[in-house]
């Protein structure tokens, strides 16, 4: 197929992925105002449980997020997959807790369910989308939309890190105004967070040239993505571009099931 009438072209994909750093970098000042005063705002509402529902890369950005919401925010945080949660909904919910409904595009999905459901529940509703339109749901509906302004023409990869740095801005800014991270901790945090960018190019320089070396070694190997804590949404998301991009499998697994279920007795020499 051309990459002239791809779904998802790949000449877009590269100039995408090659432009994250600014586009976390640009994320972190545009929207640090909004943050910090949605923060305030939840640590006045005395949210002490986050739900974050999404799909696909979504999904996995709430799910990267998980631990840097509870170890810098002090809450419970749970991701959850928007079908499952629209579809069973979930106990617990009430005025303190903080529901984000993750929808890049805001087109009609699932996800507009579970938008519904979370807005008919107590629970105080974010919209998490990067299309700004004023007839998208995920802007039109809650009371507070988050706005990353990730592109995505090619595959996902600036949608899934502008939701994930939207995120952690905010786990720390809210870590700080809930009291639950002194002054001094929270400068640390933003500025390992701020130095992310300069880190991200630095590592796409060297991961294409590595990319081009390996390639040929992988024609018709068997994929594994293994990881543990954030690294697991890391390897759910690396299945999935697998599949949406050169339509390949790829199993997901966490580093305790690799070891348990022995699937290194699966793996054939030179499979990644």
């Amino acid at each position: 197929m051309s990459d002239d009438t791809a779904m998802m072209p790949i000449s877009a994909t590269r100039q995408e992925v090659s432009a994250q750093p600014q586009v976390m970098a640009r994320v972190l000042a545009e929207l640090g105002p909004q943050i910090n005063e949605l923060a305030a705002a939840m640590a006045a509402r005395q949210i002490s449980q986050v739900l974050a529902s999404g799909s696909g890369d979504s999904w996995f950005a709430a799910q990267a997020v998980q631990l840097a919401w509870e170890q810098y925010a002090g809450v419970v945080f749970v991701p959850l997959q928007a079908y499952e949660y629209a579809a069973y909904g979930r106990p617990g919910v009430d005025a303190q807790t903080a529901h984000f409904v993750i929808s890049s595009s805001g087109r009609p999905t699932t996800t507009w369910d579970t938008l519904d459901r979370a807005l008919a529940s107590a629970a105080l509703v974010i919209g998490v989308t990067d299309n700004p339109a004023e007839t998208n749901p995920f802007v039109a509906k809650p009371p507070i939309a988050l706005i990353p302004h990730g592109a995505k023409v090619g595959w996902p990869c600036q949608t899934t890190t502008a939701t994930i740095t939207t995120l952690l801005a905010l786990a720390i800014a809210f870590g700080e105004a809930r009291g639950h991270l002194d002054g001094a901790r929270a400068a640390e945090l933003k500025a390992t967070l701020a130095s992310l960018p300069e880190q991200m190019a630095a590592v796409l320089a060297q991961g294409q040239q590595w990319a081009e070396a390996v390639v040929p070694s992988l024609m018709g190997k068997a994929f594994t993505f293994v990881g543990g804590g954030p690294s697991w949404a890391v390897a759910q998301n690396g299945s999935a571009l697998l599949a949406e991009g050169p339509q390949d499998a790829g199993m997901p697994l966490t580093v305790e099931e690799f070891n348990h279920a022995l699937r290194i007795g699966v793996l054939a020499a030179g499979d990644p």
